[in-house]
């Protein structure tokens, strides 16, 4: 687990740095989603630094993962 809150508290429009996600933590939450999405996708998801950097809200993050699926 990178962050501890519930995920009932969590929706599209959460502001990542408000609940904690600093550089290091959306890195890693960057890790887990290309791991378990890789893993059922026809080809593997990579997540570039650049693109990270971009990702505002839980909804950026989302729309982002959904386009490349």
């Amino acid at each position: 687990m990178v962050l501890e809150i519930d995920a009932d508290s969590v929706d599209r429009s959460t502001v990542l740095r408000e609940i904690g996600v600093d550089s290091l933590a959306l890195v890693a939450l960057a890790e887990i989603v290309e791991e378990r999405v890789s893993g059922q996708a026809q080809r593997p998801l990579h997540i570039p630094d650049t693109d990270l950097e971009r990702m505002i809200t839980v909804g950026d993050a989302v729309d982002y993962v959904i386009a490349r699926i």
